[in-house]
């Protein structure tokens, strides 16, 4: 099938690629203001991005996506940890039962075992975001303590 070769010569990079253009580029409204209701990441933008950016139809990139997490699901149901490359890792963790309080009687409730699912971002990512971050903060920084406190407010009396 000519699908199964394209994903199989897909690489995880572009994939990473184009789930962060999603991520890091929200869309926008007319304005160009940041649409505060979009800020979940679905699987139909995810498959737009691979659409935009990889170059298969749009059936074939939303199959791609569902494919990959379909696999990503079943590696973490085994319990094998699945590693992106300059996206990160999610593994499932263990945790044995311990007894909590309810806050509102202080009475003590057993928490029962349970597996957690765990998700630790790769340095790449971090520094993606960090970035991000940092031109956003540039262009609405809050002025510094010591231009207030040498009369430089930024407005005309």
């Amino acid at each position: 099938m000519q699908f199964e070769s394209k994903l199989l010569s897909l690489q995880s990079k572009q994939l990473t690629d184009a789930a962060l253009l999603v991520t890091l580029q929200p869309e926008t409204d007319s304005d160009g203001g940041r649409m505060m209701s979009d800020d979940t990441v679905t699987r139909a933008q995810l498959s737009e991005a691979v659409y935009q950016g990889v170059g298969l139809s749009r059936n074939e990139s939303s199959d791609l996506v569902e494919s990959v997490l379909e696999e990503i699901t079943n590696a973490l149901i085994r319990e094998e940890m699945v590693k992106i490359s300059s996206f990160g890792s999610f593994f499932v963790r263990q945790k044995s039962q311990r007894i909590g309080r309810n806050p509102k009687t202080g009475e003590e409730v057993p928490i029962l075992p349970r597996r957690v699912l765990v998700f630790r971002p790769s340095h790449v990512l971090k520094g993606r975001i960090n970035k991000g971050y940092e031109k956003r903060s540039d262009r609405g920084a809050p002025m510094e303590q010591g231009n207030l406190e040498n009369g430089l407010t930024g407005s005309s009396s």
